[in-house]
């Protein structure tokens, strides 16, 4: 599996904005491959998800927030924050949620080298969102996706926008289902 060059670049962004102290002790944590890439991710290359995405974010995780994976969330919430900038986060506020969560899925899929993501039982104010194909999917790409998801219906202008994750292929099913609400 491969990700998109811009998709990597939040991850040494959130951790300069973050934890900008220990952002030195973060990046001579990373193996040289890893390393490598996080130094500077070209954004229309395409990266091994292992390296550029799944070790940075466990690093993350040991040094910053004691092991615990729910911190993925706050980077895809960092992530959605500074991707839908200028011109298109007044496309998000003129778009109704349906349609940004279904353009939001195509534009992750073009992240996601190889990976299927759709819109399915969308209603008025609750939609369903479903990964049928993410090979070597991650729990905090999971959470990365759930948080980037959450974020950019907030900045649509969804109130109380509630995530539950239904399924898991980090977990062993064979799709990963986010339930999505809002007010």
């Amino acid at each position: 599996m491969e990700v998109k060059g811009t998709a990597v670049k939040s991850i040494p962004d959130f951790v300069r904005a973050k934890h900008a102290n220990r952002y030195d002790d973060w990046f001579k944590s990373l193996s040289p491959q890893a390393a490598a890439i996080i130094n500077s991710p070209m954004a229309s290359s395409w990266y091994p998800i292992t390296e550029a995405m799944v070790e940075p974010m466990q690093k993350i995780s040991s040094m910053f927030y004691g092991g615990k994976e729910d911190f993925a969330t706050e980077i895809g919430r960092f992530s959605s924050e500074s991707s839908l900038q200028g011109v298109y986060k007044l496309f998000v506020k003129l778009g109704s949620p349906g349609f940004i969560i279904g353009k939001g899925s195509q534009i992750m899929a073009t992240y996601y080298k190889d990976s299927v993501i759709k819109v399915t039982n969308e209603q008025s104010h609750s939609v369903t969102l479903e990964i049928t194909k993410f090979p070597g999917m991650h729990r905090l790409i999971e959470l990365r996706i759930s948080g980037w998801v959450t974020r950019s219906l907030e900045i649509c202008g969804c109130k109380n926008v509630q995530l539950q994750t239904l399924k898991s292929i980090a977990k062993g099913n064979d799709c990963t289902e986010f339930s999505i609400k809002w007010n």
